[in-house]
C-alpha cells in the first residue's frame, strides 16, 4: 500500500482511513454510506485498509480454512494477546484481517462483488468495530433521537419498530447520529454517541407510513432483508448532527393503542435488547462486550417505548422526555 494512492479517504469520529482498492465498486459504497462525521476537525488516528481479489496485481485467491468450520469464537481465543484480529467466511472464501497496533487490514474476497449481503449497508464495519473496540469504545446496533444534543438510544430486534421511530423523529425535527449502527463512547460522565453509516432502512410499507414511499423508492432495489436503504439527506435534506448525550436507553414496542408512551422496564430486559445483536453481528471480544454493554445499562435509565397507531405524536413523546431530563 505504500506505493498506491487511497481510492477513498473517510474522516471519521478520531479516526481517518485511507480505503485501497481498485474495486471502484466497493470504493463508492464505501463513500456514499460512511457518515465523513470528522471532516472538519482535528484529523484522527490514522488506518489504511485494502480491499482487493483475485487478478489485481498479481493477488492470488483467498485460502480456505479446510474440512473443519471455521468458529470465530475458537479463533478469537487463538488470536488473544496478538495484535491481530480476523473473520472468515466459509461459503464466500471471505477474510477479513485486522494489525489493531498497526491500524492496517485486508479485506481479501473471491471477485469484485463477493462478499456478504449484509456488507453494502455497512462497509468497512468489522474493521471499525476491531478499531474502536481497542479503545474502548463500542459499535452498537441501535437507532438514535435527540433534541438539543441530548439524546436516547433505541434498541431491539428487527420489527420492533426502531428504525421507523428514528424517521419519525428526523422528519419531525429532532436529531438523530444514525438508524442502524452508532458508535458509543462511554469514557466518563454520560455516554456520547456519534454517527459511523448514513445509511437509513425501511420495507415498502413503513416507507408508504412515513410518506417517503415515492421518493425513496424510485431507482433503488430493496436490500437482501427487502428493505430500502437511503440516507438521511433524503429526508428533507437533513443531516445528522455530530454526537448526541445519551440520557436514557429506550426498547420500542408495537401495541394496539392509540396514544406512544413511555414506562419503565427492567435493566435486564434493556440488556436483551441491547447485547444480542451487538454481540453476534460483531466478531471478536464478545467477553468484553457484554461488560461494555452492562456498564451502560446500568449507567442510563432504562423505559419501554410503547408505539401505538398515533405514531405523529412520538416526536413530542421523546421531546418532552428529553425536555424533562437535567
Amino acid at each position: 500500500m505504500d506505493t498506491m494512492a487511497p481510492a477513498v479517504r473517510l474522516a471519521l469520529p478520531r479516526l481517518e482511513v485511507s480505503l485501497y482498492t481498485q474495486n471502484t465498486g466497493y470504493a463508492e459504497l464505501a463513500r456514499q454510506r460512511l457518515s465523513q462525521a470528522g471532516a472538519g476537525t482535528d484529523r484522527g488516528e490514522p488506518c489504511r485498509i485494502l480491499v482487493t481479489s483475485p487478478g489485481i496485481d498479481g493477488m492470488m485467491a483467498p485460502p480456505g480454512w479446510g474440512d473443519e468450520l471455521f468458529h470465530s469464537r475458537r479463533f478469537e481465543e487463538a488470536l488473544s494477546g496478538t495484535a491481530f484480529r480476523a473473520e472468515f467466511d466459509h461459503g464466500l472464501r471471505f477474510w477479513q484481517i485486522f494489525d489493531i497496533r498497526r491500524n492496517i487490514g485486508v479485506q481479501w474476497m473471491q471477485s469484485e462483488r463477493a462478499y456478504p449481503p449484509w456488507e453494502p449497508g455497512s462497509p468497512l464495519r468489522v474493521f471499525l468495530h476491531w478499531f474502536y473496540s481497542a479503545r474502548g469504545m463500542r459499535l452498537a446496533h441501535a437507532g438514535t433521537l435527540g433534541k438539543n444534543g441530548k439524546g436516547v438510544l433505541l434498541v431491539g430486534r428487527g420489527g420492533s419498530g426502531k428504525s421507523g421511530s428514528v424517521v419519525d423523529g428526523v422528519l419531525a425535527g429532532l436529531q438523530t447520529v444514525g438508524d442502524d449502527y452508532v458508535l458509543l463512547d462511554h469514557g466518563g460522565g454520560f455516554p456520547m454517541a456519534f454517527p459511523v453509516f448514513r445509511t437509513f432502512k425501511q420495507d415498502a410499507g413503513g416507507l408508504r407510513r412515513l410518506g417517503l414511499y415515492d421518493a425513496i423508492r424510485a431507482g433503488r432495489e430493496p436490500n437482501w432483508q427487502g428493505k430500502y436503504e437511503f440516507f438521511s439527506e433524503d429526508i428533507d435534506g437533513v443531516a445528522m448532527t455530530p454526537s448526541l448525550e445519551i440520557r436514557a436507553l429506550l426498547v420500542p414496542h408495537l401495541v394496539e393503542q392509540q396514544h406512544s408512551e413511555l414506562s419503565a422496564v427492567s435493566r435486564a430486559r434493556a440488556m436483551l435488547a441491547l447485547a444480542p445483536s451487538g454481540l453476534f453481528q460483531m466478531p471478536g471480544e464478545r467477553d468484553s462486550g457484554v461488560t461494555r454493554f452492562a456498564e451502560l445499562v446500568r449507567s442510563l435509565p432504562c423505559f419501554g417505548l410503547s408505539l401505538g397507531h398515533d405514531r405523529a405524536a412520538l416526536s413530542q413523546v421523546i421531546g418532552d422526555f428529553l425536555d424533562g431530563v437535567a
